[in-house]
């Protein structure tokens, strides 16, 4: 009730008051470092490998699995997909959100692959 009646009875101070909120408002917007979209970049590796003229089966058998089979040892991986087919073998590798892309990208394994 007393903001009410503060409200009331000194009507120019309240007015001052909200005008003087909404000038440093305007100054301050243009200041704020809000970013609607920030970047964002998922850790996602993708290795395609074309071997002329090879069917799926192929492809499948003697590059993906290979490949499959060696990216699966890095750690943090999330999500491993493959497609094979005639002379394209496409492998796509999602880590987890935490894991540095950059040494999993370079991963060379033990050497007794």
């Amino acid at each position: 009730m007393v903001i009410t009646r503060f409200a009331v009875t000194r009507r120019v101070a309240v007015s001052m008051l909200t005008v003087a909120i909404a000038i440093l408002g305007t100054f301050a917007l243009p200041r704020l470092a809000v970013s609607l979209l920030p970047y964002f970049a998922p850790p996602v590796v993708s290795v395609n490998v074309a071997y002329g003229n090879a069917s799926p089966e192929t492809m499948e058998s003697t590059i993906t699995r290979p490949i499959e089979n060696a990216v699966s040892r890095v750690s943090g991986v999330d999500i491993l997909e493959s497609n094979s087919y005639q002379g394209l073998s496409m492998v796509r590798v999602q880590f987890d959100y935490a894991t540095d892309i950059n040494t999993a990208a370079v991963y060379r394994g033990t050497g007794a692959d």
